[in-house]
């Protein structure tokens, strides 16, 4: 979902339609069946079979799930091959588990997530997360220290199972730099054991007790050292305070010059939605003469985008220029190498798979033709 919602809303705001109305309107929602299959696989694996990977590591990958299950894949990744592929997985978790089906399916709204979280007492929640890794069933007991100081929809939690130490030994700046720091660059460093946990995107908590004891011995997770870590928190409530300056005094966020990068900047108006609605449903050939006023700037960048990569015919010899002159200053000499030096690492790790080698051919192709 973290992905494929990102991709849907930019799409849809580059060419004119609402970039959110598809998540709620019809009483439509969003829901993520990676995580329900990973929350299954931790809390109530019983009656599915869980395949795993050379590694030994329990595989969540869709085309692996409906062969251990025995559902019809034939072509796995074709797109509509994968939606009836994960309805079939759905209608399984909730024929072998219903009472988990159904409680995260109740729990994919804000306001009911909302309601477990109790940051002064610190309950204890149960959260399932990919972010945990697959060695431990991508799963943790976790503690809410605070809510995020300006992200009204996130909390802060502490994975319990982790090394707490930092907290308490270190200030909220080398706090942070170790946060973001990879964990391949952090040598002997402990990492911090904190994150965040966006009630609007469907994340999986649940009551503590709902991992139960046999699945935590199975999942690797120790219960007393979670227990103990909760109660040095309580103890040591400097470290909220810490946590809070973390994300208080985080970096901000860098805006792009490419209107196509800016989405986030705001809300249309309604007034702006209807002009662009006009856009729309206006004939491309008649779109050079449309006579719209605009209140938000970023929309007149967007119609030349929109006029220029999807009906090129409708440019002048001047727009031809400007839109030349945009392509170079987003594709950057520098970028492109970065570029072509990333297609080429995954070349070579997916050399023995043909459909991802022609994507990628595809995808640098792509970007010698535009520029």
């Amino acid at each position: 979902m973290r992905f494929d919602d990102e991709v849907t809303r930019n799409v849809f705001y580059r060419n004119f339609y609402d970039p959110y109305a598809w998540s709620w309107q019809h009483d439509n929602s969003r829901w993520d069946l990676l995580d329900v299959m990973r929350a299954c696989y931790a809390l109530r694996p019983e009656g599915i079979n869980w395949p795993e990977n050379d590694d030994g590591l329990p595989s969540f990958r869709l085309e692996h799930l409906t062969k251990a299950n025995g559902i019809e894949h034939s072509n796995a990744h074709d797109a509509m091959a994968d939606v009836y592929a994960t309805i079939a997985m759905a209608k399984l978790v909730k024929t072998r588990q219903p009472r988990l089906f159904d409680y995260l399916f109740t729990h994919r709204n804000k306001h009911k997530l909302m309601a477990l979280i109790d940051v002064p007492q610190m309950k204890p929640l149960v959260h399932v997360s990919g972010m945990f890794g697959a060695w431990r069933g991508n799963t943790s007991w976790v503690a809410p220290l605070a809510w995020h100081p300006e992200n009204r929809n996130a909390v802060i939690m502490v994975d319990l199972a982790g090394d707490i130490s930092p907290l308490l030994e270190l200030d909220s700046d080398t706090l942070r730099e170790r946060l973001y720091t990879a964990k391949t660059d952090l040598g002997d460093n402990a990492a911090v054991p904190v994150k965040l946990v966006h009630i609007n995107k469907c994340p999986v908590l649940a009551q503590a007790n709902t991992l139960r004891p046999e699945d935590a011995d199975r999942l690797g997770i120790n219960r007393q050292h979670c227990l103990d870590n909760l109660k040095i928190l309580r103890e040591n409530p400097q470290v909220r305070e810490k946590v809070v300056a973390i994300f208080a005094e985080a970096e901000p966020f860098t805006p792009s010059d490419n209107v196509d990068a800016q989405l986030y900047n705001g809300f249309f108006s309604d007034a702006d939605r209807a002009a662009m609605k006009i856009v729309l449903e206006t004939e491309p050939r008649n779109l050079p003469a449309l006579d719209i006023t605009f209140v938000d700037k970023r929309i007149e960048k967007l119609l030349f985008n929109y006029r220029a990569r999807n009906f090129p015919g409708t440019l002048d010899y001047a727009e031809q220029q400007r839109w030349l002159e945009h392509r170079r200053q987003v594709f950057t000499p520098e970028f492109l190498q970065g570029y072509a030096d990333e297609l080429q690492m995954l070349a070579q790790q997916y050399a023995d798979n043909k459909e991802k080698v022609a994507l990628l051919k595809a995808l640098w192709q792509y970007a010698e033709e535009i520029v």
